[in-house]
């Protein structure tokens, strides 16, 4: 290593409170055995620094954790991208968005329920003729093929009459949208249980 370079390490470790007395104790070593001390010295200030950052992570990850869906913890999540993480730091973030997407699916679903009913009750077409017109103007306001539409606006649909409790867990983020489909897949062929007129599934679901 150059006599530059230990230069740099040395002014780099200045900075730390607790490092000048060890500098200054270094200086009457020879060039080569300064250099491999400031070295050592450096990686294990980084280190302790990495540990406490990484802390500072796992609390902010642990206030996110209990935060309803919305802007906020959308905003924490972001700021949280370029923060040091361990794997298992990592994993909890990666958790956290699963749950924003969860939340946000759900809450697209309910506007595509709004758009069958609004588009249904306005020209007063039966419940296929209104899904495949909200499909049609799904795929053109989204850039989606139609096929890609009607099958989200009837996936909305069964969910709506077979399965409340799964949209209310998904708006929770307690399930993905692969849950909620493989449930859904799953109870294909069942006659749709309707929950009771005026339970929270039926006033959530109505649109």
């Amino acid at each position: 290593f150059s006599t530059d370079f230990s230069g740099l390490l040395l002014r780099r470790l200045a900075s730390v409170p607790f490092v000048p007395s060890v500098r200054f104790s270094l200086q009457t070593n020879g060039s080569n055995v300064l250099t491999r001390t400031v070295i050592r010295t450096y990686v294990r200030v980084m280190r302790s620094e990495l540990q406490v950052a990484r802390g500072h992570v796992a609390a902010r990850l642990a206030l996110a954790e209990q935060m309803p869906f919305g802007p906020v913890l959308i905003a924490e999540l972001l700021a949280l991208s370029a923060a040091p993480m361990t794997a298992e730091l990592a994993l909890r973030r990666h958790a956290l968005w699963d749950k924003v997407i969860g939340c946000a699916s759900a809450q697209q679903m309910i506007a595509t329920s709004d758009t069958v009913h609004g588009v249904r009750g306005t020209l007063e077409l039966a419940g296929g003729e209104a899904q495949m017109l909200t499909a049609q103007e799904i795929a053109c306001t989204t850039h989606v093929s139609y096929a890609t539409a009607i099958t989200h606006v009837a996936l909305v649909e069964r969910v709506a009459d077979w399965l409340p409790a799964c949209w209310e867990a998904l708006d929770r983020g307690q399930l993905t949208l692969g849950h909620v489909k493989a449930v859904e897949r799953g109870a294909a062929g069942r006659s749709p249980p309707r929950p009771p007129a005026g339970s929270p599934a039926t006033a959530r679901c109505a649109g």
